[in-house]
């Protein structure tokens, strides 16, 4: 299944999705006498990629996923104790070569920056590294190591390897949290859907959310408006967490 859902959403993410439209406009164009129909899809295409290559759109599709749960201020905290501060990865690179906290993915990196700053304001609280993935080194263990380079003490630190996606997290992170309060570190578009997640199966996050990627609010210079990859990814976000969220809605409406 896991594997189902990864190669399913492909394909309608922007860049693909985009590709695909002028693909199919240049085979009408070049291979068929519907030259209008053609010229229309390569359009359409063309269209799709400059929205969803520059800012405007992406940053507002991020913003309602970004806006729901505020950051947890350094200075505040959360009030009860902290016995967990659990950090859900983001991926890393596969290159051996690479030394641990250089193989982490830029929004593992914004992950596990703020689990080990949330981590300190609790001291007595323990780092709980969650992620597995398909290669020899878990996303926990490459993880752990960059914390401990940061100073973060190994007995700090415990780990989880085992799961694939958001949900096997949840799953696998009850068996040690169980029903008590935690801090749950993720980015911040991911934040909507993992809660969910996390609530189905009876745990109670305490959102701290990071890697805000939405400059929505920002104030705008004219080259903010030209097409960037930056965009891109960013549409390329929201995209993959609305149809996440959109699975959820349909799982639960089928009594999944």
């Amino acid at each position: 299944m896991f594997l189902l859902k990864k190669l399913l959403s492909r394909p309608f993410f922007p860049l693909p999705l985009c590709l695909e439209i002028l693909t199919l406009g240049l085979i009408l164009l070049c291979f068929t006498r519907r030259q209008r129909t053609g010229k229309a899809v390569v359009f359409l295409g063309v269209a799709l990629l400059a929205v969803l290559g520059t800012d405007f759109f992406p940053d507002r599709a991020l913003l309602p996923l970004e806006g729901q749960n505020p950051p947890l201020t350094l200075n505040s905290g959360y009030g009860s104790t902290v016995d967990w501060v659990v950090v859900l990865s983001g991926g890393f690179k596969t290159d051996p070569q690479l030394p641990p906290r250089l193989r982490c993915e830029d929004s593992t990196l914004f992950r596990l920056v703020e689990g080990i700053a949330q981590q300190r304001q609790h001291p007595e609280s323990k780092l709980l590294l969650s992620g597995g993935g398909q290669h020899e080194v878990s996303a926990a263990g490459i993880m752990a190591e960059t914390a401990k380079s940061l100073g973060v003490r190994e007995s700090d630190l415990i780990l989880e390897t085992r799961s694939k996606d958001t949900a096997d997290q949840a799953e696998l992170v009850r068996d040690k949290v169980g029903k008590q309060p935690f801090l749950l570190v993720t980015s911040a578009s991911h934040m909507p859907r993992a809660v969910k997640l996390f609530r189905q199966k009876g745990l109670n996050p305490v959102p701290a959310p990071t890697h805000f990627m939405s400059q929505a609010r920002d104030e705008k210079v004219l080259w903010d408006y030209y097409p960037s990859y930056r965009d891109l990814a960013k549409a390329q976000r929201a995209v993959y967490e609305y149809m996440g969220l959109s699975w959820l809605r349909i799982k639960s409406l089928l009594g999944g």
